[in-house]
């Protein structure tokens, strides 16, 4: 379901919807319908939080394709994927959709690293922040070439971690928000770092 869905309050969680049908087992074989709704047009602002009122005619397109693809069990990159899965495997779309990077450009990559040099900024990391390029190159979006790879083979290695909720941040009085550690949530930014705290939980240094 799309983020933000809990904006007003102090809850921070990925949520989803799943449908069963009650007292029917599900075939071995039959595929599942896996939904990637996160856009569903609307948009978040100081006064009325998340809202739609002023953009309703977008909710109303969107409303009405994830209705066709539901319905239809469409598999479209980007948005939803048919798998056949059993109670060991992963119950996420993520995991087997394909992602749609066709409307990819050379902008999206300029705002990625705009919204990493703010994040810097703020958290007053001056010593790595540059307005230097690395190579000295312009590079040339070009995806002709990409390819899938798995991130626990090559970039991190994935496991189990614990688990601290913002409300007892909060209520812990030797906590400091400013410190070095940081505390890695769901959000849709900074690669979800909320704050730096004086202390970490897990041994990469982190705080989940």
């Amino acid at each position: 379901m799309p983020d933000g869905l809990f904006y007003n309050s102090k809850v921070n969680v990925v949520s989803c919807i799943m449908i069963f049908t009650a007292h029917r087992p599900h075939p071995q074989y039959k595929q599942t319908y896996f939904g990637y709704y996160k856009d569903d047009g609307f948009v978040i602002n100081r006064i009325e939080g998340r809202s739609g009122t002023r953009k309703m005619h977008r909710w109303d397109k969107i409303k009405q394709k994830w209705l066709a693809n539901f319905l239809n069990k469409e598999d479209e990159p980007g948005l939803s994927v048919n798998k056949t899965v059993t109670a060991k495997d992963e119950w996420c779309a993520e995991a087997y959709m394909q992602t749609n990077d066709n409307w990819l450009t050379k902008n999206h990559f300029k705002n990625t690293l705009k919204h990493y040099s703010s994040f810097l900024f703020s958290n007053e990391f001056l010593d790595i922040a540059s307005k230097e390029s690395i190579n000295q190159q312009n590079v040339k979006l070009d995806k002709t070439e990409w390819k899938w790879f798995k991130l626990d083979k090559y970039l991190f290695e994935i496991t189990g971690c614990q688990k601290t909720s913002i409300l007892e941040l909060e209520d812990y009085k030797g906590c400091k928000s400013n410190g070095q550690y940081p505390y890695v949530t769901a959000r849709t930014v900074d690669n979800g770092t909320y704050k730096f705290y004086d202390f970490y939980t897990e041994k990469m240094k982190v705080m989940f």
